[in-house]
């Protein structure tokens, strides 16, 4: 039954919807084929004329959207069927219906109050329905394609509280998520709810209460800031505090419901306050109607931040005439608010633009005529739509008003050049019949010539005319360059042209005077320098005016591109007979590309020739302590004898010899002169010490000087010395002081060889010591388990950073004697006979010598004691390798009667310890001996022998 009445809604639902009779796509913007010539430019905009939307039924709160295309989606509130439903309509931005009334609720009740949002071609709708007395909040979604309209949600009730709740505003996402406010009543007093949905209507949580305030919270606004992460969602409402009285609050919340704000009074209002507002990524803009201190209600606006913070406080926006103006409604486009309002006194709807400072531009616009009521506004790129509705004969209907923006732009720029004189026609036109001046800057390079207002209609021509330096440049033409116009289109208001002035010009640098000694010559150099913007070509000519001065080359040609330079050199000779005094030289540029002339005199200085030169080694590396040799050579290479007088001069006061101090010098010939330097001791490497040697001339006063710089070579040594040895256990301890006696810090790197090099920590390996700094060294040397006692050298070398050896030490590791040994013995027995199985072992670190003597107590016998193959009679001497064993056998010579004994065995260390072990036994017919009387009496003796380190250990033990 249920799916039976849900399709016959649908189907009543969808046959409702009119198709206008076209042919053309309805995504097509129709202003183009439906242009209205009555457009009349008012305050920067082309208002169209009014356009009727409705002929049946009662009208009310009707609400406007834009879509990409330029064209409108309006929802409204209509009883044309005797109850309030909710009706869709498209329009173009003429008011030309893409899409007839379409009814999309069909209910027995009351649909009212809707508020629409859009999300691409989807069309979400809430309002607040009548059920059973009480109101509830519905959702529906249709959907506008190329052919038809579709309902993609039927109406569903997306809120019901136990209690009413009402005026429901709705946004949506770039992602598609539907975000609601309504007020609802508590049981107590109304408060502002907010919950999010997705575009089906469900429910992605529950709604969460906003206000939370005891007294009455309604009349809720909504904004949200969207991107493809995040949304942040403003809402604003009424208040009927008691103190300070009604008031507008703010708050902010992410889009999961998460307050980011607590709630904020942003102004105290009357009791019919209406707000909206729009939210920006940085700004909010509010406005909202209040009448104060008993005077009409006018329009007030509020800047807020992100936040909510108040950047700029209540700024009335409409005239104080003592007239309503109510239900105001804002859009945000260009960084200018778009206004309307219902203004109760002429019962007409207006319009206005302001900056976002509360300032308005133009004057307040009568968007429609008298009986005109609840405006909406909505705006896209090229244009506003206002839709409102208006009383006829006692009854509402809907109408709708469009302003479009004209599309200025700069249509060409023509350009002429006159050498460095530029002349600038500009066209600029316009889609609309303007009849309005309009601002027009032209700059060059980014610096504005020209700024002036143009009267403009269709078209208009700037003419302008600029002096223009060489190069490139860019013209730049802006219209409208501070926005005053609502402009469809701003990127073509400004346009570009590059030009580029062509410069010759040149420059030519050469020096005033050059001195020449008699039969010699000398090179000489001039500069050239493109200084224009253009590549050109130079004819260059030398020109002597004496007959004594020659130059090669005379003439030369140069081509050089812009900025370039190129140097003149040439040669200049005199004779031998040349007569000593001034000569002249002319230079002279002409200039391919422009014809012009320039020339440069340079005076010729003729002398004779008496000249000298200097030749030496400008830098030396001396050692500290050591004595270095500077040689100097003088030689005349003029025609006549010459002296010469010496000096040296030196920064430092280190001891310093001169050889000579004057020499007479024939010409063609020279002198050595030396100057000997000591570098004192203590002197850090790289130290330096300059020594000036000036040589003049008696004949001529000419003075030579000669450079010559002292460097300190750096000096790697060092000195080093044990400080002590010691030992600890198996650890040896070597501490050595280090000090760099080099000019130069040094890294000291230590490096062990020898016995126990390989078990060596040094610290530290390496150590930076200034110089004369000295330092400490530490090695432990680990001496291994089982080495052998003795005295073992270790060798301790210096290394520096190149691997050069500064010092080397050496030093002996003793290990001292370690006696330690264990003797075993074992009894073996068998049918009346007897003998002991005996094992030294030498775990010292030091061969051991053993005496060992084997005697039966109260009875003299004798006893072979055999080791290595080897007997021996009652005694032996025997050597035992460190880590070594050696196996004695003890037994009688003759065979024993039956009977108890007593065998004492003597060991006597070659440290000189001795110590005996008894061993009782007994023989018996039996052929052996009573062994449980052996195994308690005898198990086992232990006999430890002390030697420096180390014992013996005795084991006796029987076997069968």
């Amino acid at each position: 039954m249920k799916t039976i009445l849900a399709s016959t809604v649908m189907i009543l639902l969808i046959s409702s919807i009119f198709i206008p009779i076209s042919s053309q796509n309805p995504y097509i913007n129709r202003f183009s084929d439906h242009m209205d010539k009555g457009y009349t430019f008012k305050d920067n905009i082309m208002w169209g004329g009014v356009k009727r939307l409705t002929w049946f039924g009662n009208a009310s709160d009707p609400v406007i959207l834009s879509d990409d295309n330029g064209n409108y989606d309006v929802v409204w509130a209509d009883n044309r069927y005797g109850n309030w439903d909710i009706y869709y309509l498209k329009i173009t931005v003429n008011g030309f219906k893409l899409v007839n009334d379409t009814r999309i609720t069909s209910y027995s009740g009351e649909d009212i109050k809707p508020s629409a949002a859009k999300y691409g071609n989807n069309i979400c709708i809430v309002w607040q329905r009548l059920i059973n007395g009480r109101w509830s909040i519905y959702y529906t979604r249709i959907y506008y394609g190329p052919d038809n309209i579709s309902i993609e949600v039927p109406p569903k009730p997306i809120h019901t509280g136990k209690y009413n709740s009402t005026n429901p505003k709705i946004a949506v996402d770039t992602r598609g998520f539907v975000f609601v406010v309504w007020q609802e009543y508590t049981g107590t007093n109304w408060d502002i709810f907010y919950q999010k949905f997705d575009l089906n209507g469900n429910p992605v949580f529950a709604p969460i209460n906003v206000s939370r305030d005891p007294s009455n919270s309604t009349d809720p606004a909504l904004s949200i800031v969207s991107n493809q992460t995040v949304t942040y969602v403003h809402i604003m409402w009424l208040d009927d505090s008691t103190t300070p009285g009604y008031s507008i609050f703010y708050r902010k919340l992410d889009c999961c419901g998460y307050f980011l704000t607590p709630p904020r009074r942003l102004s105290v209002v009357s009791p019919k306050t209406m707000v909206d507002l729009q939210a920006t990524e940085n700004s909010i803009y509010t406005v909202f109607s209040c009448a104060r201190e008993n005077s009409s209600y006018e329009i007030i606006y509020t800047l807020l931040n992100s936040s909510g913070i108040t950047l700029i406080d209540d700024t009335n926006l409409t005239p104080l005439d003592g007239i309503d103006s109510t239900y105001p409604h804002i859009a945000f486009y260009q960084d200018r608010i778009f206004l309307t309002y219902a203004d109760l006194g002429t019962e007409s709807v207006k319009f206005a633009l302001y900056t976002t400072s509360g300032k308005i531009t133009g004057s307040i616009f009568n968007v429609s005529s008298a009986q005109s009521f609840t405006p909406d506004i909505a705006v896209s790129e090229k244009s506003a739509g206002i839709v409102w509705v208006e009383e006829i004969n006692s009854t509402m209907f809907l109408f709708f008003r469009s302003a479009v923006f004209p599309d200025i732009k700069v249509k060409n720029i023509n350009l002429k050049l006159n050498e460095n004189r530029a002349n600038i026609t500009v066209n600029i036109s316009s889609d609309f019949n303007m009849n309005t001046y309009v601002n027009c800057m032209i700059l060059v390079d980014n610096d504005s010539f020209y700024s002036n207002a143009v009267y403009i209609t269709n078209s208009a021509t700037v003419n302008a005319s600029i002096n223009v330096s060489g190069g490139d440049h860019i013209l730049t033409v802006i219209v409208d360059p501070e926005h005053n116009i609502i402009d469809a289109n701003f990127t073509n208001n400004i346009a570009n042209k590059t030009f580029f002035v062509s410069v010759y010009s040149f420059r030519l640098y050469a020096p005033s005077a050059i001195s020449l000694s008699a039969g010699n010559y000398t090179e000489v150099s001039a500069i050239l320098i493109n200084t224009g913007n253009m590549k050109d070509s130079y004819s260059v000519h030398i020109v002597s005016n004496s007959t004594e001065v020659l130059v090669s080359p005379t003439w030369m040609n140069i081509n050089l591109s812009p900025e370039q330079n190129s140097f003149l050199n040439f040669t200049v000779y005199s004779k031998l007979s040349s007569t000593p005094g001034a000569h002249n030289l002319t230079v002279v540029i002409i200039s391919a590309g422009s014809a012009k002339l320039l020339s440069e005199n340079i005076t010729v200085i003729i002398t004779p020739l008496i000249q000298f030169s200097l030749e030496y080694q400008s830098i030396y590396y001396f050692k500290p302590g050591t004595f270095g040799n500077i040689t100097l050579k003088i030689k005349n290479i003029g025609t006549v004898n010459d002296t010469y007088r010496i000096y040296a001069f030196q920064e430092l006061n280190w001891p310093m010899e001169i050889s000579n101090t004057s020499e007479n010098i024939t010409p063609c010939n020279y002198k050595l002169i030396n100057v000997r330097l000591l570098v004192p001791n203590g002197i850090a490497a790289y130290s330096k010490n300059i020594i000036q040697i000036t040589v003049i001339s008696n004949t001529t006063g000419i003075i030579k000087n000669a450079t010559v710089l002292i460097i300190v070579a750096p000096m790697k040594s060092a000195y080093a010395y044990i400080v002590s040895t010691s030992k600890n256990g198996s650890i040896y301890y070597i501490n050595i002081r280090v000090r760099n006696t080099g000019n130069i810090a040094e890294v000291v790197n230590i490096h062990c060889s020898g016995n126990f090099s390989d078990y060596a920590y040094i610290s530290p390996a390496s150590t930076l010591l200034e110089p004369e700094q000295w330092g400490n060294i530490s090695i432990s040397l680990y001496i291994p388990e089982n080495t052998l006692a003795g005295a073992y050298p270790v060798y301790i070398k210096g290394y520096c950073g190149d691997n050069e050896t500064l010092f080397s030490l050496s030093v002996n590791v003793v290990v001292e004697p370690v006696h330690r040994y264990t003797v075993e013995i074992e009894r073996v027995s068998s049918k009346n006979s007897i003998s002991f199985d005996m094992k030294i072992r030498n775990q010292g670190n030091v061969m051991e010598v053993f005496t060992i003597m084997a005697v039966l107590k109260s009875k003299n016998i004798t006893w072979v004691l055999r080791v290595n193959n080897l007997n021996y009679t009652n005694e032996t001497t025997i050597t035992v390798e460190p880590n070594s064993t050696v196996n004695i056998v003890i037994y009688p010579k003759t065979q024993l009667p039956n009977g108890k004994y007593t065998l004492i065995i003597h060991i006597i260390s070659g440290e000189g310890v001795s110590k005996n072990s008894t061993i009782p036994f007994e023989i018996s017919s039996k052929g052996g001996f009573d062994i449980v009387s052996f195994f308690f009496d005898n198990l086992i003796y232990i006999t430890i022998l002390a030697v420096a380190i180390g014992g013996l250990v005795a084991f006796i033990r029987k076997r069968d």
